[in-house]
């Protein structure tokens, strides 16, 4: 097997995590709201330590991912758009990282520095991945192991782009009320692109 087929199978594993804790959680008596609470608000409630390690792992899952995509698409010749895309996708790894190292403070509690910090991480990684998307997804239709699923990027691009816009206005009175059901499509979205990114890099035979 080769390094590329086993980092990804690693990524792979790290963003299902991601998804499993994230559906657990939400069966649990945790007191917040899935329709207005973000997915970080869950860190500082009861059971706050799964959604840590489910934004850890996600975060590990990107970076993961993304060292993958680099190793096969750069063996060939992908070019500025998936070098700029792979940053994208560390960034946002990175802003996953950093947001799940320093949760957001408890609701109605004054804003720390580590929740200061966790806010601008995550919107920071949020824009990243949308422009990871954007830089990536066209570029799978010139590369044969690809072409049969090049169709579904640019889908899933418009997705997250889409989900990404709106969770930035949801920020707005007029739509802070489904502020968390937005996110979860923003966050499942990009979840789906990454999946799919997943499952093809660790069957991709060298």
């Amino acid at each position: 097997m080769h390094w590329i087929n086993i980092v990804a199978y690693i990524g792979l594993v790290a963003a299902l995590a991601f998804l499993v804790l994230t559906v657990v959680l939400h069966f649990l008596p945790t007191g917040a709201h899935p329709l207005r609470d973000a997915l970080g608000d869950y860190a500082a409630r009861r059971f706050g330590g799964l959604m840590t390690a489910a934004i850890l792992a996600l975060g590990v899952g990107a970076l993961a991912i993304a060292v993958a995509l680099a190793g096969e698409l750069g063996a060939h010749g992908g070019g500025k758009r998936v070098d700029v895309g792979v940053a994208f996708m560390v960034i946002f790894a990175a802003g996953m990282i950093i947001a799940a190292l320093l949760p957001a403070a408890e609701e109605g509690a004054q804003p720390s520095t580590a929740g200061k910090v966790h806010t601008a991480a995550a919107v920071i990684a949020f824009i990243a991945f949308v422009l990871a998307t954007i830089a990536i997804s066209p570029v799978f239709k010139y590369v044969v192991a690809w072409v049969k699923l090049a169709p579904l990027f640019p889908r899933l691009e418009l997705l997250v782009v889409v989900f990404g816009i709106l969770m930035l206005l949801a920020r707005v009175k007029p739509l802070r009320a489904v502020f968390g059901l937005i996110e979860r499509l923003f966050f499942a979205s990009c979840l789906v692109w990454l999946l799919l990114l997943g499952v093809h890099l660790s069957q991709i035979a060298r």
